[in-house]
């Protein structure tokens, strides 16, 4: 899912440069080199994930992971978040504290309250009506 994260992003922004991170250091290095050579454009591995947050001013979360991993004191304000990995009650990517920071925009909200990481957020009893938000 990665790489076509990155495409879509290429598409509608112009970074100066992509950072690339997975506890697997070495797919993190295979996925830099395949997407650099591909799309001209630097990519380079992190070494350290809380430091590529820090630097970063669009991050794209696409794991597996069931408990969060990108945390508050990581994100510096006005930072753009697409986590798109969360697609399942058990899973999770963005620290709930975060979450209740943040301006969060979902594409289905009623979803979004139900599964991934705006659920655990907000917890159980959430209702959407028409024209309500959890």
């Amino acid at each position: 899912m990665a790489p076509a994260q990155l495409r879509a992003m290429l598409h509608v922004r112009s970074p100066q440069r992509v950072l690339a991170y997975d506890n697997d250091g070495e797919k993190a290095k295979v996925f830099a080199a395949a997407l650099g050579k591909e799309t001209g454009r630097p990519v380079v591995t992190a070494p350290d994930l809380a430091e590529a947050v820090r630097a970063s001013d669009v991050i794209v979360t696409c794991t597996t992971a069931q408990r969060y991993f990108i945390t508050r004191d990581m994100v510096r304000p006005g930072t753009f978040i697409a986590a798109v990995g969360a697609d399942n009650e058990n899973k999770q990517e963005i620290d709930p504290r975060l979450l209740a920071e943040a301006k969060v925009v979902t594409d289905l909200t009623e979803q979004a309250c139900v599964i991934g990481d705006l659920h655990h957020a907000i917890g159980p009893g959430c209702h959407v009506g028409a024209g309500s938000a959890c």
